[in-house]
């Protein structure tokens, strides 16, 4: 499997809260998931969805866009919501417009036809929408010439 600089660094976190809380099942308590899921994570078997950063950060109180940017520590409150669909929506939007692409076939052809019709589509609806994995999410950056939080973050 293709390793991704956005999943990378998350791992790098993850990795940093297992040497802080010393043992798998000590940092899976801490951080709110289950140790395989942890486990699953750091060797790459599973990858999470935006959604899953979404409460894992919301748990530990960091904003998503930070547990894929490479930054330590990370800057944490007591209480943060994060709705990672409401940035990257926002930022896809703009991205279009900016670059003028309109119709879904500019729109795929900007993001080098990486994701189908059905997967953008369902990334864009304001109800029962989907959010892409890390990975999904790192390939549409790459085809943009992003950075991957980029798509994440939201000024203001």
């Amino acid at each position: 499997m293709k390793t991704y600089e956005a999943h990378k660094i998350f791992c790098e976190h993850l990795e940093r809260f297992l040497y802080d809380f010393q043992t798998y099942k000590n940092t899976a308590i801490k951080l709110g998931i289950s140790e395989s899921c942890l486990k699953s994570w750091l060797t790459g078997r599973r990858i999470p969805s935006i959604r899953s950063l979404d409460r894992f950060a919301n748990h530990i109180g960091c904003s998503t866009y930070q547990l894929i940017k490479n930054r330590f520590p990370l800057e944490s409150g007591n209480s943060v919501y994060n709705d990672s669909h409401i940035s990257f929506r926002k930022n896809l939007e703009t991205i279009f417009i900016e670059r003028q692409c309109f119709s879904l076939s500019q729109k795929l052809s900007l993001l080098k036809n990486q994701i189908t019709d059905f997967m953008l589509i369902s990334y864009l609806r304001t109800k029962n929408y989907r959010l892409p994995t890390l990975v999904n999410l790192e390939i549409m950056a790459q085809a943009l010439d992003l950075e991957t939080h980029n798509l994440l973050f939201l000024e203001g």
